[in-house]
């Protein structure tokens, strides 16, 4: 009688865990609010769920835009204004441990017809987001990755800094990151989008998010002076950047319109010493004659990056950590070897938080830039940093290659400007290292893709002393100036696993592995 009340008692609780566990998981789902509605609603367009801001902040009126002002997104018509206190709050929820993307709009629409926008700052859990300067016209957007402890909410603030100038919000959005997302990102930072660039779209062809873009971003287009614009002629877009850019902000790009002319990207910072993420994204935007190469040299700040091929009716994507001064300077040149100009169809760069942050580097360090690279081309992040100490550091044989493997090592040049530079010497260069592939992931569904067990990536960092190591989807000429050491390895597909994989081999590879670091020790 004992045991058997024990045994029910025991089923009881395990039921009462899972049903928390499921209730937690669920909890994950994406979060809009539309800030001053004055109930919860469903668009028609896309079915899109909007709930009214009531439960999430006690403070501040609700207010409409003008009759002159309306939009077609209905979101945008309300806003919530506070004219009393200095700083009011948004209270979020972000109950489970992973990364959250929050996003904030401003539309002033002369709702008080005064016809002079307001500008106040915006802040999340006490730092610094960034300033608002709002008019009667346009739409500001602010977008922030944030890593969720997990049982916790994040604090959205509005903040009064000048006089008689009132704050107000037009909407919050809060989407759940897949983990794989934005590879070699710093989790222990929060990150502030600075610049997203769908180049090569015409003015007025804005993504403003989902579902255009199933992670809810908005790319900005933008076609830059003495650029081409051209378009993919590929029927279909193949995905080997775990990003998923929208097809719109791929299909179309820049071209340089010489083959000598390089694409020339400056951006600016408000604020110095503040680490940077930058990720580009390529596609090969005709078919290829056979005696048509297309090869990318790329160059941070004049320090040469990788060189990159595109390739047709595929997304490939690489990206780079730098702490720069004030400014980056990214440009993109063709190689030695190359027959077409370099071509380049969107950017993101994102800013870390620097408030509030002790785990960024001491801006008083002499580093004027520290690069950590990476180019990913189709393979689920959490096995990349696995198969990579796989392959080159144990096998370390030759296999059977679909492509080879690039290691390049900086030197300093002979002479001319356009060559790449050597690092300072107080300046540390590290690598971190992904497998590249000429095959694609598959598309996510509209809504975000979430999975809370999948294999977190780590901030994997090796220095190499004056050298960078990088890899490319095949083997491009040797640059001027530069020795190159050659590695090959076998490419690894997009899927779920990789084609051939073993992992009773994996693991015995990983235990001899382990046991060589020990015995090195």
């Amino acid at each position: 009688m004992g045991m058997s009340m024990g045994y029910h008692v025991l089923l009881l609780l395990l039921l009462l865990a899972v049903k928390a566990h499921s209730q937690s998981q669920g909890k994950t789902t994406l979060l809009r609010i539309d800030c001053g509605a004055e109930s919860s609603y469903d668009t028609f367009d896309d079915g899109s769920h909007w709930e009214a801001d009531e439960n999430y902040i006690e403070s501040g009126m609700n207010k409409n835009v003008s009759t002159n002002s309306l939009t077609k997104l209905t979101q945008l018509n309300t806003l919530r204004v506070f004219t009393k206190g200095s700083r009011n709050c948004y209270n979020l929820p972000t109950p489970a441990a992973m990364r959250y993307f929050i996003k904030a709009s401003f539309f002033y629409g002369n709702y008080d017809r005064r016809s002079k926008g307001p500008t106040f700052d915006l802040e999340f859990n006490g730092n610094k987001w960034a300033t608002i300067e709002t008019s009667s016209t346009t739409i500001q957007y602010q977008e922030v990755i944030h890593t969720s402890q997990g049982s916790n909410n994040v604090s959205v603030c509005l903040v009064r800094t000048e006089d008689k100038q009132f704050p107000f919000i037009s909407t919050l959005e809060i989407w759940p990151l897949a983990e794989n997302m934005y590879y070699g990102m710093k989790r222990d930072l929060a990150w502030i989008k600075s610049y997203r660039y769908n180049y090569g779209a015409d003015q007025n062809k804005w993504i403003i998010g989902y579902p255009d873009d199933p992670y809810n971003r908005v790319w900005e287009p933008y076609i830059p002076s003495g650029l081409t614009q051209v378009t993919s002629t590929a029927f279909s877009m193949e995905y080997t950047s775990v990003n998923f850019p929208p097809d719109d902000a791929i299909t179309v790009a820049v071209e340089a319109q010489d083959l000598s002319d390089p694409i020339d990207l400056q951006f600016t910072f408000p604020t110095t010493n503040n680490l940077t993420y930058i990720v580009f994204y390529f596609t090969e935007v005709s078919f290829l004659g056979e005696n048509d190469t297309r090869y990318i040299d790329i160059y941070i700040n004049n320090n040469f990056l990788m060189t990159l091929v595109p390739k047709y009716g595929n997304c490939s994507w690489a990206w780079a950590t730098a702490q720069p001064i004030d400014s980056l300077r990214i440009q993109l040149k063709a190689n030695e070897n190359s027959t077409l100009p370099p071509v380049i169809s969107a950017v993101e760069v994102y800013t870390a938080s620097g408030d509030g942050n002790t785990s960024l580097p001491n801006p008083k360090r002499k580093k004027n830039l520290a690069l950590i690279i990476g180019l990913s081309v189709g393979l689920p992040v959490g096995l990349l940093l696995i198969l990579v100490s796989v392959y080159f550091i144990i096998w370390r044989k030759p296999n059977p290659v679909q492509g080879q493997f690039m290691i390049a090592n900086l030197s300093r040049p002979q002479n001319g400007n356009d060559q790449a530079q050597a690092k300072p010497q107080d300046e540390s260069i590290s690598m971190s290292t992904t497998i590249a592939s000429t095959q694609g992931l598959l598309r996510p569904s509209q809504n975000p893709i979430v999975n809370d067990h999948h294999h977190q990536p780590t901030d994997t960092q090796e220095n190499v002393g004056s050298s960078r190591v990088t890899l490319a989807t095949s083997l491009p000429p040797k640059p001027n100036n530069q020795s190159l050491t050659v590695s090959t390895g076998s490419s690894i597909t997009g899927n779920e696993n990789a084609p051939g994989f073993n992992q009773e081999e994996l693991d015995e590879l990983l235990e001899l592995h382990t046991k060589r670091l020990r015995a090195s020790q």
